[in-house]
């Protein structure tokens, strides 16, 4: 029996309430992965050197970092945006193709 399969069985065998301890564990540590700072980037001006020693102390904290997805509804929120999911997620897709696109012609260049 791999991991897999023996954590399948080990999360049958627990209560519900147990359960969603073990998702919000899970969560924890997805998180903590994505909001890992990368030990290549230095910081070269004095502004950039600022706001990364705030998050980094942000992070040793606790405090969960918002994904790309969560700040663009975030920004949303705040100016006024649609609170409709659906509709903030095709915004997301036209920024993100956009930038796609502007990054497909910088390479070109």
């Amino acid at each position: 029996m791999d991991k897999e399969e023996e954590l399948l069985e080990q999360w049958r065998e627990l209560t519900p309430e147990k359960q969603q301890k073990v998702w919000q564990f899970v969560q924890i540590l997805k998180s903590e992965s994505q909001t890992t700072p990368e030990a290549k980037f230095i910081p070269q001006t004095p502004l950039s050197k600022k706001l990364w020693e705030i998050r980094q102390r942000a992070i040793a904290s606790g405090l969960q970092l918002l994904n790309e997805d969560e700040i663009e509804q975030e920004l949303a929120a705040r100016r006024g945006g649609c609170s409709d999911t659906k509709s903030v997620e095709h915004r997301l897709h036209i920024r993100r193709g956009k930038r796609q696109k502007a990054r497909g012609k910088r390479g070109n260049k």
